[in-house]
């Protein structure tokens, strides 16, 4: 079967939606492809479309069958691809044909609730990156989310986005916005880019100065106000935060909340998320973001169902 036992209609939801995203990717790929004679694929483009898969593969909500053998068929062909394993040539008709039989096996109905096209909430975008030959970092490639609880105009939300990408940017990530915002209470998703990056041990490096710049901003406000060397990007962002009481935004690994109590007291939590945190905030398409305060009264409990959840094996082998 597609689905696992006892899967409930928003995992199925949720599932269809991560798909869908993956195959508009692809569509985003091919088209690109065809726009010039002699394109490739840059190390930043297979990485996303490995990311996305990898995603769906550990999703709750798939089970073992023929539409997790079709999704494995896929992220095969692109890892031969990434490493060299298939000429180009080859790979791109092996990619191509990987997706047909993907679509294929979704209209003949693997997945129950599948609707092309449906539950998508915003349109992802594809970085093409420098062209291979030029290419000179690695990337570590995550995604990540804004939530401002509080109806807020536009260009405050704005403001603050650019903030956080500002101080980002300083630290050596690039924070690229997916589509459009979903206006009310504002939300915004991101591809987080930590550049330079070949190691496990480079990419917590990166994490830890990203929460670094966060607490100089936002919890160590006079330090940081008197230390002029963190002037420009740190002051913008505690500019920024004063006009918004309460959000809760993910960047990479770094988890960061500001609420404002009755008494009109500023709370600001900044966390290191683990794997396990990352995978149910994911899963749930970053739901729990829309309560802050909730979010952080639960944080333990959330690591201790991730840990109940988390499936075992992914595409064949155990999780890193």
């Amino acid at each position: 079967m597609s689905t696992g036992t006892g899967v409930r209609q928003d995992e199925i939801n949720s599932l269809v939606r991560q798909i869908n995203n993956f195959l508009l990717l692809s569509d985003q790929a091919f088209d690109w492809l065809a726009r010039e004679e002699g394109r490739e694929f840059s190390p930043s483009t297979y990485g996303q479309l490995i990311y996305s898969l990898r995603y769906i593969l550990q999703h709750p909500a798939l089970g073992e069958g023929e539409l997790r053998e079709e999704i494995r068929l896929v992220a095969s062909a692109l890892r031969s691809g990434q490493t060299g394993q298939l000429s180009w040539g080859n790979f791109v008709g092996e990619f191509k044909s990987s997706i047909a039989r993907l679509r294929q096996a979704l209209g003949r109905g693997v997945l129950k609730g599948w609707v092309a096209d449906g539950y998508i909430e915003f349109v992802p975008r594809l970085d093409f990156g420098p062209v291979p030959g030029r290419f000179r970092a690695s990337t570590h490639l995550a995604d990540g989310a804004l939530y401002i609880s509080d109806p807020v105009p536009p260009e405050v939300a704005r403001e603050l986005i650019e903030a956080l990408r500002q101080v980002a940017k300083a630290v050596g990530q690039e924070v690229i916005a997916i589509g459009p915002p979903l206006r009310g209470s504002w939300f915004q998703r991101f591809w987080v880019h930590v550049l330079g990056v070949s190691s496990s041990d480079e990419t917590q490096r990166a994490t830890r100065r990203l929460a670094q710049g966060l607490e100089d901003a936002l919890v160590n406000e006079k330090a940081a106000a008197i230390d002029k060397a963190r002037s420009e990007t740190t002051l913008n962002l505690m500019r920024a935060a004063e006009g918004v009481n309460n959000f809760a935004a993910v960047l990479g690994d770094v988890l960061l909340i500001k609420i404002t109590d009755s008494l009109d007291r500023s709370h600001v939590h900044i966390k290191t998320l683990t794997a396990n945190e990352r995978h149910v905030l994911e899963r749930n398409d970053w739901t729990a973001l829309r309560d802050p305060e909730a979010l952080l009264m639960n944080l333990s409990s959330v690591a201790q169902t991730a840990t109940s959840e988390v499936p075992s094996r992914v595409d064949g082998a155990p999780p890193a």
